[in-house]
């Protein structure tokens, strides 16, 4: 599986490591289409008029870079992390990119 860093890199990583980013490797970055293909496992994904505007990804195997490739929803409003595997430095990260996001994580 790849995984994307922050900085643009692409990295090795094992399959099970992030549901997120393996889906978007299988289709093709297209991060509509990967949050549709893992929302049948792990995530629960709601969308308003065609915009996704919340999600929820508690007790996921999501990491800090499957979190950063959620950087660019715009209509976002809240985010559950909770248990997951996401860390600190992630977290702050994601809430200086998008501050307007309501972030959810213990």
């Amino acid at each position: 599986m790849i995984r994307w860093e922050t900085d643009g890199s692409v990295r090795q990583m094992e399959a099970t490591e992030d549901p997120l980013l393996q889906a978007l490797s299988d289709n093709g970055d297209d991060l509509e289409a990967a949050l549709k293909s893992v929302a049948r496992a792990e995530v629960c994904v709601v969308v308003t008029a065609g915009n996704i505007v919340g999600l929820n990804l508690d007790d996921s195997k999501i990491t800090d870079a499957g979190l950063a490739k959620l950087e660019g929803l715009e209509h976002l409003r809240w985010i559950g992390l909770a248990r997951s595997g996401v860390t600190e430095d992630g977290l702050k990260q994601f809430r200086a990119a998008r501050p307007e996001c309501n972030v959810l994580h213990t």
